[in-house]
């Protein structure tokens, strides 16, 4: 399933898998990778989200999958995946 971020702050924010600030938790994730073809494949926006833009991306891997900020690490949130 998809899940879509959407900057509702007029702060920047950034969502990607933990751990902060290598963004290797979810498979295939490198926050290294962000600028190659396999971007589309990782759980990383790769940059701070603007007021009402959007980062949507397709969990096909089962399990608990931690992610934050990178812009501000103590925000942090979990998707389950079954």
């Amino acid at each position: 399933d998809a899940v879509k971020f959407v900057n509702q702050d007029t702060t920047p924010h950034w969502p990607a898998t933990d751990p902060h600030p290598q963004h290797t938790g979810y498979p295939n994730s490198d926050r290294s990778k962000c600028k190659n073809a396999e971007r589309p494949k990782m759980f990383d926006a790769c940059k701070g989200l603007t007021k009402d833009e959007t980062f949507e991306f397709i969990f096909d891997e089962i399990g608990t999958w931690r992610y934050h900020d990178h812009r501000n690490p103590s925000l942090t949130g979990v998707i389950v995946v079954k």
